[in-house]
């Protein structure tokens, strides 16, 4: 990188991007559809999670000379069906993920080095897929869904650069809502959820040896 020092009024950077989608559809009966898609995502706002806190504390960066747009491609396929008393859907994806930043608070160089220095760059993975199913009784309503959700990040600078789960990694996530709908004035639910996922321990205590 460097230091890089620009004049008021003056173009830093341009960063060339560009996020086309391509879509598919099936419907080989009514009620039933069959739906694929492509994407090729960018984001000039970077969420970068702090790297010695895996909670929800985390900075919007934006792009700048030296820290490059995200990007991400996407594949995503799914299948659809709708009824009057019971609908159901099955959808996977997967997606890869680049320019990722990670922020390093733990740094004893802090007062000495630029801002853009203090992330870690690198990429992602995730994949996964989604099953709901829905079921109509008169003024009875159930919703089922599960999903399954992976991700990882890797950075060179970390672990030597091998995988690891992040705070995103959720291997499992039940929802199932009851709904019961006596009349226009009156409505009850009932909502269970089981998740897992987002690991974590947190340190008790914190030394420097020199």
């Amino acid at each position: 990188y460097g230091e890089m020092t620009v004049s008021s009024g003056k173009i830093a950077k341009v960063w060339f991007t560009a996020s086309p989608v391509f879509s598919i559809s099936h419907f080989p009966r009514s009620g039933k559809s069959l739906k694929a898609s492509l994407s090729l995502n960018e984001q000039n706002v970077h969420l970068s999670s702090l790297s010695s806190i895996p909670l929800p504390f985390d900075l919007w960066v934006p792009t700048t000379a030296r820290l490059r747009p995200e990007t991400a491609d996407q594949l995503t396929c799914g299948y659809y069906s709708t009824a009057d008393a019971l609908d159901w859907s099955v959808e996977g994806y997967v997606k890869g993920m680049y320019h990722q930043l990670l922020f390093n608070v733990v740094n004893d160089d802090t007062n000495s080095m630029g801002f853009e220095d203090q992330f870690f760059s690198g990429k992602g993975f995730a994949y996964g897929f989604d099953a709901a199913l829905k079921k109509n009784w008169g003024i009875y309503a159930a919703k089922l869904r599960y999903s399954y959700a992976r991700s990882f990040r890797s950075f060179d600078k970390i672990m030597d650069g091998n995988w690891f789960r992040d705070k995103y990694d959720r291997p499992n996530d039940f929802n199932l809502q009851m709904t019961c709908t006596p009349n226009a004035v009156w409505d009850f639910s009932l909502l269970w959820t089981y998740a897992s996922g987002c690991n974590i321990n947190l340190p008790t205590g914190r030394w420097w040896m020199s």
